[in-house]
């Protein structure tokens, strides 16, 4: 998927995207670019994943946190934060 975003504002945004995905499909490697900087994921614990996360918005870097939705099974959320 390749989508182009515009923060017309002032202030960094945090946007959730949903992709369905198949019960069978397994997530290997994440590659994101921001303002000519690449974020190349890396599958971590889960707790750990979202404390690194929130850290990074917190500190006013860039972050990405994909995981399972919390209510759906088939549906994968990705985090994007300080954009």
């Amino acid at each position: 998927m390749k989508q182009s975003y515009i923060n017309w504002g002032t202030n960094p945004l945090e946007e959730s995207f949903l992709f369905p995905i198949d019960p069978d499909v397994v997530v290997s490697k994440l590659i994101i670019e921001i303002d000519d900087k690449v974020i190349e994921g890396k599958i971590i614990e889960k707790g750990k994943a979202k404390e690194k996360y929130e850290d990074a918005i917190a500190s006013g870097n860039s972050a990405v946190l994909v995981q399972e939705d919390s209510e759906r099974k088939d549906v994968l959320r990705m985090d994007i934060g300080n954009i």
